[in-house]
């Protein structure tokens, strides 16, 4: 039986891909916080905190959840790195396969 993905996980592979090339990009590891997503992706707050929620409790990024909506991601973990480095590992958690660069957000 096919499995059918939410609205969510696919959201939240997007925002792992999102997170992924962030760090790999930027060697500082600088954290990103919530005004940094929302400002990329022009969600709202408590989407993504659902989001960051969701990726931190499969133990796929390092973060730190606040009251309310805030957060700060300071990077994937291990788990989280190898998921996107294994499409077929990621394509089983989101349902889809990654097309490098493309996010809907930029659609």
């Amino acid at each position: 039986m096919k499995k059918h993905y939410s609205k969510l996980e696919r959201d939240s592979g997007e925002i792992l891909h999102y997170i992924y090339q962030h760090f790999k990009k930027d060697k500082k590891e600088q954290p990103l916080s919530r005004a940094d997503v929302v400002r990329e992706t022009g969600w709202d707050e408590e989407k993504m905190l659902r989001i960051v929620r969701f990726l931190n409790n499969a133990s796929l990024i390092r973060s730190v959840l606040g009251f309310s909506s805030v957060f700060s991601i300071s990077g994937l973990t291990n788990e989280g790195i190898e998921t996107m480095r294994n499409m077929g590992e990621f394509k089983k958690i989101f349902g889809f396969d990654l097309a490098p660069g493309s996010f809907s957000w930029k659609n």
